[in-house]
């Protein structure tokens, strides 16, 4: 590997260190990647009947990247600026004390580019809509709770890495 043994035993501590940038695998970068994320949440159940309840929500986010490689001629340059509105529904009915049935609906995101410091900035946010159908039930005075749910999500815009460094997007994934 080119890297000339040390003992974990007896190690030579006149050896230095090896550079990191000589290491197999190793690579020059002189990037910058800077990332805000700004966001707000607000939620709130409703009791529509003894048995019936609403739940309602709304996400707002905001993400502001910039990155920069200096090792690039002209500098490489490149930002983005992201807001989305993600909102949570869904409503639960709870026949007797012990065990309620839910329905939930909400739709989430993940801005283009975050974990791409390549800085793919052309791409559109990924997007996850996702709906779920359950039941929460307890048991012996609360000692025994069980949870049961199905759930479908549908993920658009998903973003890929490809092996040169850069991303794409390929529509949607069913999970």
């Amino acid at each position: 590997s080119g890297i000339p043994p040390n003992s974990l035993l007896n190690p030579d501590a006149d050896r230095g260190a090896v550079p990191w940038d000589t290491l197999p695998g190793s690579h020059v970068a002189n990037n910058d990647y800077d990332l805000l994320t700004l966001a707000v949440f607000a939620q709130d159940t409703v009791t529509l009947a003894d048995f019936l309840k609403a739940v309602g929500g709304v996400r707002v986010d905001q993400f502001e990247q910039e990155y920069k490689n200096y090792l690039a001629s002209p500098v490489g340059e490149a930002d983005r600026s992201d807001t989305e509105v993600s909102p949570r529904g869904g409503i639960v009915f709870q026949p007797a004390e012990w065990t309620s049935f839910y329905y939930s609906y909400s739709v989430g995101f993940r801005p283009s580019g975050q974990d791409a410091p390549w800085g793919d900035v052309e791409l559109d946010p990924e997007k996850a809509i996702q709906h779920e159908i359950g039941n929460k039930s307890s048991f012996f005075e609360n000692k025994i709770s069980t949870t049961l749910a199905l759930y479908d999500l549908v993920r658009k815009d998903v973003q890929v890495g490809l092996p040169d460094g850069t991303s794409e997007q390929i529509g949607k994934w069913d999970a």
